[in-house]
């Protein structure tokens, strides 16, 4: 499958059908990219749609932006872990799903998911979540090369 962008325009379209529909919960996950940016920086962008989603629809848990995500928009903007998530959790985001997490066994990582964060990044993401009061999730995806121990 192809890479595609919606805008906030057709993600508040699918919030509007999703709450017609009765849900409560959004998880929205949408990928590393490069050109998310308002005035050279991705945050901003990021933090404008979480508030027009949730000023629209208050009510809306928004389950959003991966460890993964995290690390690549405070790289990309020279921001700490930290400063991050306070500022989407202001915005409005309720709880980081703990995708990207595989196996947290970097020599498993290496081989099923070479192009993720490893085993500390995603550690430190979801460990500074916690601090932050910030609800996460996991999702471990096992069967394949890992060990038992692993």
């Amino acid at each position: 499958m192809e890479a595609f962008w919606l805008d906030i325009a057709q993600i508040l379209a699918k919030a509007h059908d999703a709450v017609q529909r009765g849900v409560t919960e959004i998880c929205m996950q949408g990928g590393l990219n490069p050109v998310a940016k308002i005035e050279g920086k991705s945050l901003p962008y990021y933090l404008r749609l979480v508030k027009v989603i949730k000023d629209e629809y208050p009510q809306l848990h928004l389950h959003a932006f991966s460890p993964q995500e995290v690390q690549f928009i405070a790289r990309e903007d020279g921001l700490s872990y930290e400063y991050m998530i306070s500022a989407l959790r202001d915005a409005g985001v309720g709880s980081m799903p703990g995708t990207a997490a595989e196996v947290l066994d970097d020599a498993v990582r290496r081989v099923i998911c070479p192009k993720k964060i490893n085993t500390a990044i995603w550690l430190e993401i979801v460990s500074t979540a916690h601090r932050l009061g910030m609800p996460t999730t996991s999702i471990m995806l096992c069967g394949h090369i890992e060990t038992p121990q692993q």
